[in-house]
């Protein structure tokens, strides 16, 4: 959550900055600005790798929000040559073709693939 008397501290500032891109990615993606909100694809699974934890997708448009809740280690997600990261909180790292999602991240894509 947002503390807005310590919006300077690091982690106060990484998440209103994560706050303004996905603002910034809702006015300027057309998945996200067209997509009616119930038509979008949610998924949710267990994270694999016995780490624990549960990897939450959401899909509109071309655009895929894919957050690992809790676990431990990096989540490896499959997203295809095409895709780009838009947008992150937390650990990701692109990884050929996918992303390594640390607990408690979040990764915003796009996949061209989609389109």
């Amino acid at each position: 959550m947002l503390d807005w008397d310590e919006v300077g501290d690091p982690g106060h500032a990484e998440m209103l900055a994560f706050y303004r891109d996905l603002l910034r990615l809702r006015r300027s993606e057309p998945g996200l600005a067209s997509t009616p909100l119930a038509g979008g694809e949610v998924g949710r699974a267990p994270a694999p790798g016995g780490g624990g934890g549960e990897v939450i997708t959401v899909v509109r448009g071309d655009v895929r929000v894919v957050c690992v809740l809790g676990g431990s280690g990096r989540t490896p997600v499959e997203v295809g040559a095409g895709a780009r990261v838009l947008t992150t909180f937390g650990d990701v790292e692109q990884a050929g073709t996918g992303v390594l999602i640390g607990p408690d991240s979040v990764a915003v894509l796009r996949e061209e693939s989609r389109s």
